[in-house]
């Protein structure tokens, strides 16, 4: 009767039977108490996804975030429920941003869109303006063209009117991400995003200041000012991995590895690429897709075919999530596909990029942490003394888990893990789990062997 499942963390779910399921629902109906049990239902729902936001200011609250993914189905449900509600629904829509961003960005701005179609205009409230935020952040990032969203200024003086400090912060990577994607004025976006450090600085530490650095560091690459860019990446890198955002790593990995694109460090960029790849959250394809582009350019000069085959995964990933390349990633990637093109007949170029669409996601990752990290184990010898337990456990401190997590994962007392953290940290003679990480993806050290 009740169906007990456990998911990829262990955590135990519980189902009922789909006829049960039937039967309890004509009871309920029958008597009457449906509306009810739907209003406590949404607001169990509402009120999960504004502590996942509001968490999410400060850390990287992934776990709230999974979870939430996890009950899409029960998260849809209540979305349904509060149609013509205009608060409840822009409230629960707006605090799903994560989600929206990281599994369903087409899906999150197609429900915006309608919610705030229905919205009245002379609606400040909280929730309305951080819905329009968010409807404009999916939107950006999925290539819907300036005519379409609501101007960086307008958004600002909304926020402003609502009294929400958070969002008049994001105002200025609003300017800063319209200036750099749609109006191609590089200059106007470094002005902005020196402002949107300043203004979430005085917020304080969090996932939304390291994703400024390292979009400011994106800036100053394109511009050609590649060392600032890098001490630029850099420091959101590390903020992302001590506030343990795991899709802000993602993200500091992957301009990393562009940086080291532009750099002509294909091997450096390959590795930052797959650092990306080995974070990046199951079922975030958009993720999965920016780094298989990424690894693709690194493997134009010595496999054209294999670097086509992960542009066509990559391609099928974007279209499956309805979210096209753009700006200004777009001209690096079509360069480098481009480029594998060239290089291979039309008949192998047709062939590599169709193999590239049918292969399954699960394999194309496996593919290249199999294949790729061989080789980088063949290549890399400097474990820096650590035994095997201490690189399991550095390994798991550059993933973003903390210590209670790694002894969670590794059956150990907390304070256990803690004491190997500082031996490591007094080996490698580092001030920081950052400093950690960051010397974990330059040594690729998940594929090499350690002292006994």
């Amino acid at each position: 009767m009740v169906q007990v499942e456990a998911d990829a963390a262990g955590t135990i779910r519980y189902r009922v039977l789909e006829t049960i399921r039937e039967y309890a629902a004509e009871k309920v109906s029958a008597a009457g108490e449906v509306p009810a049990l739907r209003d406590r239902h949404l607001a169990y729902y509402v009120e999960l996804a504004r502590e996942a936001f509001e968490k999410r200011i400060r850390v990287g609250a992934m776990a709230e975030h999974r979870r939430l993914w996890a009950e899409i189905g029960e998260v849809r449900a209540a979305l349904e429920w509060c149609r013509g509600d205009s608060e409840s629904e822009l409230d629960l829509l707006s605090n799903l941003y994560l989600i929206w961003m990281i599994y369903a960005p087409a899906e999150g701005f197609r429900r915006l869109d309608e919610a705030l179609a229905a919205s009245a205009l002379d609606d400040f409230s909280r929730p309305r303006m951080r819905a329009i935020w968010v409807w404009s952040a999916l939107g950006g990032r999925g290539g819907v063209g300036a005519d379409r969203l609501m101007a960086p200024e307008q958004i600002g003086e909304m926020s402003r009117r609502s009294g929400d400090a958070l969002l008049a912060a994001k105002e200025q990577l609003g300017h800063a991400y319209q200036a750099e994607r749609l109006e191609r004025d590089l200059e106007k976006a470094r002005l902005h995003l020196r402002l949107a450090v300043d203004a979430h600085q005085k917020l304080g530490a969090g996932p939304d200041l390291a994703m400024a650095l390292c979009s400011l560091g994106s800036v100053e690459m394109q511009m050609g000012n590649l060392e600032a860019a890098g001490a630029y990446i850099q420091q959101g890198l590390e903020l992302a991995l001590a506030v343990d955002d795991q899709y802000g790593a993602v993200g500091a990995y992957f301009t990393r590895g562009w940086l080291e694109l532009e750099r002509g460090a294909t091997a450096e960029a390959r590795a930052s690429f797959m650092a990306a790849l080995e974070l990046a959250p199951d079922g975030d394809l958009l993720s999965l897709a920016y780094q298989l582009e990424g690894v693709g350019c690194t493997l134009v000069a010595e496999e054209p075919e294999r670097a086509l085959a992960m542009f066509g995964a990559a391609a099928r990933m974007r279209a499956e999530i309805a979210t096209a390349l753009a700006l200004p990633w777009s001209e690096r990637a079509e360069l480098g596909m481009a480029g594998a093109r060239g290089a291979l007949s039309p008949r192998a170029a047709a062939a590599a990029w169709e193999r590239g669409q049918r292969i399954p996601h699960a394999q194309v990752v496996g593919s290249l942490t199999g294949d790729l990290g061989a080789h980088r184990a063949a290549r890399t010898a400097n474990t820096g003394g650590l035994s095997r337990r201490e690189l399991e456990i550095a390994r798991l401190v550059a993933t973003g888990l903390t210590n209670r997590a790694i002894a969670e994962r590794l059956f150990l007392a907390e304070r256990t893990v803690e004491s190997h953290v500082d031996h490591i940290l007094n080996k490698l003679d580092f001030r920081s789990r950052a400093q950690l990480a960051a010397w974990i993806s330059e040594q690729r050290l998940g594929e090499v062997s350690a002292q006994p």
